[in-house]
């Protein structure tokens, strides 16, 4: 498992999968990152980590460590944007579909095609 620290503060990290045990306090308290106003059936849960009605990112944690309050975030190019790997709040684009890679391929085709000196 590759769970890498975030520079810019001590308690949040990157991960390919849910930590069993939190690398910061050592403790097997991670669990999934619930957002909202808590029902009293999840606040009582003592499975989930409740992030409250306001996020402290534009995107949510995927889960957190319910003893020393560290979040992790899954390592996907849209969290590693949002966490500034690229420009906050830029996302990825998404994958075209194989109808706009034929159109897009047509296109520069045409303007190869008009661009020759035969």
């Amino acid at each position: 498992m590759k769970c890498n620290p975030i520079p810019e503060r001590e308690d949040w990290f990157i991960t390919d999968r849910k930590p069993t045990i939190c690398p910061r306090c050592k403790k097997k308290e991670v669990r999934k990152a619930v957002l909202g106003y808590p029902s009293p059936e999840d606040f009582n849960n003592k499975n989930i980590y409740l992030i409250g009605c306001i996020p402290d990112m534009p995107i949510d944690r995927t889960w957190g460590c319910r003893n020393c309050d560290a979040g992790f975030w899954k390592d996907t190019p849209r969290n590693i944007a949002a966490l500034g790997g690229l420009v906050p709040h830029q996302w990825p684009p998404e994958e075209r579909t194989e109808k706009e890679k034929s159109k897009l391929m047509w296109k520069w085709f045409q303007e190869w095609k008009k661009n020759q000196v035969f």
